[in-house]
């Protein structure tokens, strides 16, 4: 056995959450050297190449005994083809044998060596990944790919076992502490009743999961940057403004309306030892902000308030106590949440592996539960919202709704 999970860990198996990542390249390919890249990356990371077991005392990770993860190659690919595959990646969970699986797209035939678009789909464990580290791990895997290719040595990197976030949590609270924090926490549930989109009962009905992808050109993005830099503004704090108003609009809720958004916060450089995006385990905590929001709400008020709600989360410590004391409270004091905001920021990856010219990175999380989320990333200079949805607990047509006009809100500054 190589450790015992986390209650949050454990969360993730429970509900099959997974992480779907896709780089998108132009160039040629050749899936053999791909699949030693990809053997050798897998190698480097005690997590991914190891199995959940489960015992009476719980969920543990230990070493596979076959840690090889076979390259599936599938040729013939179009546009709508790979949308297609998307989907049913995101209806096939992982199992607790294998924590992560691997597909290379192709736009040709399968042995046509020509210069094409790829895509190369990554299904991570939630368990042990979260958005930074799963871009992270493409980024290895085609640096890997292109020395290969090159006929140069790899770079091979021994990443250490990953502990549990909460034994790198820096600060020991005292029990006065959490408990404050679990008496704020239960007041601000008691006061505020978030407004949020009623889910469809699912009866008898097999959750299937699917998503809406909204894309921002690069004029677009400029602009929402420039406007958020304008009026001080996080960008994240504007995408969670814009999704919360943009319920509030289309459900018609007039005079003041409660609204809530969860925002996963990146805690890497603030846990000792620091973490590298490199390293493959999941360490994102949830900050929550609620608001009542009045008709004179305006999009940078808002999203000016929440900014403000994730730096006084970080400083207070708070960030870190949610994660304390998640088992004892969050599991059992729930608070109703409208909208939950993923944002990844600014992939800077290299523009070019060898032969191969990369021009797009999605991230797609797999949360087959009545929630609405949303994941951004801003890949080559262009913003991208995914809003992966659980039918029957919403349609597509709702889903399309909230981002058109969120969309709109952040473009009409």
């Amino acid at each position: 056995m190589l450790r015992s999970l986390s209650t949050l860990e454990s969360f993730y198996v429970d509900q099959a959450v997974t992480i779907i990542t896709v780089s998108d390249l132009e160039g040629i390919v050749n899936s053999l050297t791909l699949q030693k890249a990809i053997d050798a990356v897998v190698m480097m990371h005690p997590l991914l190449s190891s199995e959940i077991l489960q015992s009476d005392e719980g969920y543990s990770f230990s070493k596979r005994e076959n840690s090889e993860d076979k390259l599936t190659t599938l040729g013939q690919i179009d546009k709508d083809k790979r949308k297609e595959f998307i989907l049913s990646e995101l209806n096939s969970p992982l199992t607790k044998t294998s924590l992560i699986r691997f597909t290379l797209l192709l736009e040709e035939r399968i042995g046509i060596i020509k210069s094409q678009h790829i895509s190369l789909v990554t299904t991570t464990h939630h368990a042990v990944s979260d958005g930074m580290s799963c871009v992270a791990l493409h980024e290895q895997i085609w640096k890997v790919y292109a020395e290969l290719a090159s006929y140069q040595p790899p770079t091979i990197t021994d990443f250490p076992l990953m502990p549990a976030i909460e034994n790198l949590i820096p600060t020991q609270y005292t029990e006065a502490e959490l408990s404050n924090y679990i008496e704020r926490y239960q007041k601000m549930a008691a006061s505020y009743h978030p407004f949020v989109v009623k889910a469809v009962e699912q009866g008898e009905a097999a959750v299937e999961m699917s998503y809406v992808r909204k894309k921002f050109t690069l004029k677009q993005t400029k602009a929402i940057i420039e406007n958020c830099k304008k009026h001080h503004v996080s960008v994240h704090g504007a995408l969670c403004a814009a999704n919360l108003l943009a319920l509030k609009e289309l459900y018609g809720k007039e005079g003041n309306l409660d609204l809530s958004c969860h925002s996963p916060i990146d805690v890497r450089a603030r846990l000792e030892p620091a973490v590298s995006n490199n390293a493959m385990f999941s360490a994102a905590i949830g900050c929550g902000h609620v608001e009542t929001v009045t008709p004179e709400t305006t999009l940078w008020a808002l999203g000016e308030n929440i900014s403000t709600t994730i730096k006084n989360h970080i400083e207070s410590g708070d960030i870190f106590k949610s994660m304390l004391t998640y088992k004892e409270m969050r599991l059992k004091s729930k608070l109703a949440c409208s909208i939950g905001i993923t944002n990844v920021g600014v992939v800077n990856l290299p523009p070019k592996f060898g032969k191969l010219k990369l021009t797009a990175l999605t991230l797609i999380p797999r949360i087959p539960l009545p929630m609405l989320t949303a994941s951004a990333i801003t890949s080559g200079d262009k913003l991208t919202i995914t809003y992966p949805y659980a039918k029957p607990f919403y349609s597509g047509n709702v889903i399309k709704k909230i981002a058109e006009q969120a969309a709109t809100y952040l473009l009409t500054l």
